[in-house]
């Protein structure tokens, strides 16, 4: 499917957004070898087991380091340029400003999430299975919405193969973000589509990419009526409180 897509002029990335196991190393080393012959676009990866692979084989990838929260500032992303991996995926946990102070510090391609529903944390464990095995029940979903007490909020608990994903309730829309992502030169906006309905998801790619190319009059309003206004810490910086309790 990839050789289909690629034949279109389109570009073409895949995500390896997983942690590599000794046993799945010479697999991963055949998938890159592989990708690298197609030419592919770029490859994301989470497992810096994927970089040093690369830089064995001395593949020409382009390397997308993705990291999730770590990629938060432009010294760490010129170390990992220095080490090949030229773009970085900014992390969903830092400002418009934040974002910004780094494409104005480094020369490295970046990636920032325009429409999406944020990951609170993953783990390997099956924990809604251990949950089922616990409580007696049999045969529970693999997917659960959960009301958090303190935020008030609720959350998505879903168990896949490789382990369960937290997710917000809540979808991001970074929309008003974009014009001055585009002014400073960003080069890509992503829109997850796994978070939105078919009959919304191709207008909402549309709309993103009329903004990227500078189109005028592009009215974004209908996003804000599909999946609200909620901005994650896209104006909101994250806050740190250590509260002293006095000793009995």
């Amino acid at each position: 499917e990839i050789s289909k897509v690629l034949l279109t002029g389109k570009e073409v990335f895949v995500v390896l957004n997983k942690n590599i196991f000794n046993q799945e190393v010479r697999k991963v080393e055949e998938i890159l070898i592989q990708l690298d012959k197609m030419n592919v676009s770029g490859v994301f990866f989470y497992d810096l087991a994927v970089l040093s692979i690369a830089q064995k084989l001395k593949l020409k990838l382009l390397l997308v380091w993705n990291q999730t929260h770590m990629v938060t500032n432009y010294n760490t992303i010129r170390y990992y340029m220095e080490q090949g991996a030229k773009g970085a995926m900014l992390s969903n946990e830092i400002t418009l400003e934040e974002m910004i102070e780094i494409r104005e510090n480094c020369t490295s391609i970046l990636f920032a999430n325009i429409i999406y529903q944020p990951v609170i944390s993953f783990s390997r464990r099956t924990l809604l299975h251990n949950y089922y095995k616990s409580s007696g029940i049999k045969n529970g979903p693999s997917e659960l919405t959960i009301h958090e007490n303190i935020s008030k909020d609720n959350f998505i608990v879903r168990e896949e193969k490789e382990g369960t994903t937290f997710l917000t309730s809540k979808i991001v829309n970074g929309i008003s973000a974009l014009p001055k992502m585009r002014d400073k030169n960003f080069d890509y906006g992503i829109v997850d589509l796994n978070c939105l309905s078919e009959n919304i998801a191709f207008e909402c790619l549309q709309i993103v990419h009329d903004i990227l190319i500078g189109k005028e009059n592009v009215d974004s309003s209908k996003i804000s009526e599909w999946i609200g206004d909620y901005t994650g810490f896209l104006y909101k910086k994250t806050i740190y409180r250590v509260k002293e309790y006095e000793k009995n």
